[in-house]
Order: structure tokens, then C-alpha cells, then sequence
């Protein structure tokens, strides 16, 4: 229940999302049910498909519920266990570091994409720059040896940059420099 139900439901890691039809009642949300459909998240799916496939299930929920209703088949489900919440999206959350783990790392990136986007500061020796983060893919979310949170693991044109992170590595596949323009990571790091 909140603001931000698709960006939590991404941040958290969560497997499974899905829509509800319900009946409006006096408190926020707590309505008995009409229609309920799950959908399955995919591991690197992020906030805007996300959002396109809850739109396209939301539709057709909706014409069958309304369709029911046409026709005298009222439902009203008590709804049942614990709600989960999702409020209005902090700023905070869109700084990135490597104390996260990769999946902490990937999932923030992929819930944030409709703002406030992910960003990494990176240090230069006469400045700090804002890197806007806008697609990853975990690589490992295992240990990796004695590597440095932050370290560069490696540079490939296909994949990316592969970053070291507290617990696993990810490939930083597209940024985006404050003020600048959408890039492959691997352009940004030539560029």
C-alpha cells in the first residue's frame, strides 16, 4: 500500500507482483476483493516494463471485473495476512556505493529508473562527478577473492564495466553523465 508499489516491489527483490480490484471502503485500501492477478518479475526487469505489463494485466482485470459486475456476479473477498508498504520514494535512496551487495545494487538501479534514478558519485582528484545509473546486470552475487568494494574486475565491449561490489560483482551496462546524454558504460570509460 503507498505511492510507489512497482519501485518496491523491485527494490525489495521481490519475485512476484500483481494487480486487485477492490472495493472502496472507508479505510485506505482495505476493501474486500473483487479480482486478483499475480505476475511473475523478472530478474532484470525494471520499473518502466514493469509498469507496462501491470498496465496491460490492470486492463484486462478491470473489463472482467466490470464484466462480472454486468452480469450480478459480485465478489467481496475479505482481504487476508499483512499489507506490505510502499511509500513515496525518498532521495536518499538513489545514491549508489559499493557497501551494497550486487543484487542490492542491481535492484535499486532497476526500481529507481523512473526516479530518483540511481546515481554513483565518482571522485576525480580536482572534482566529483554524478553518474546516473540506468541498467545493470549481476555478474555474481558471491564472494569474489580479496577484490576492493568499487574495484574494476573488467572492461568488455559486449557486457560492460564488471564493478566489485561488498558481496558480488555486477556489469554497469548504461549511464547516463549529470547533464549529458544516455551511454553505453563502455563509452562513458573511453570517453
Amino acid at each position: 500500500r503507498g505511492a510507489a508499489p512497482v519501485p518496491w516491489a523491485l527494490l525489495h527483490g521481490e519475485k512476484q507482483t500483481g494487480v486487485t480490484l477492490f472495493w472502496i471502503v472507508e479505510g485506505l485500501d482495505t476493501g474486500p476483493i473483487q479480482r486478483q492477478s499475480v505476475l511473475e518479475i523478472g530478474e532484470d526487469e525494471n520499473a518502466t516494463e514493469l509498469l507496462g505489463r501491470l498496465v496491460v494485466l490492470g486492463t484486462q482485470e478491470l473489463a472482467l471485473g466490470l464484466n462480472e459486475l454486468a452480469s450480478g456476479h459480485v465478489r467481496r473477498t475479505a482481504q487476508s495476512g499483512e499489507s506490505s508498504l510502499a511509500p513515496k520514494l525518498d532521495s536518499r535512496l538513489s545514491s549508489l556505493n559499493f557497501t551494497l551487495s550486487a543484487k542490492e545494487f542491481h535492484n535499486r538501479v532497476r526500481g529507481l529508473v523512473l526516479g530518483p534514478r540511481a546515481v554513483l558519485v565518482l571522485k576525480f582528484p580536482n572534482r566529483h562527478q554524478r553518474l546516473g545509473v540506468l541498467k545493470t546486470l549481476v555478474h555474481s552475487d558471491l564472494p569474489s577473492g580479496n577484490a576492493r568494494a568499487g574495484q574494476i574486475m573488467a572492461v568488455e565491449p559486449q557486457k560492460g564495466i564488471l564493478l566489485q561490489c561488498s558481496l558480488g560483482q555486477l556489469w554497469l551496462q548504461e549511464v547516463q553523465p549529470e547533464g549529458g546524454k544516455k551511454l553505453l558504460a563502455i563509452d562513458f570509460s573511453m570517453g
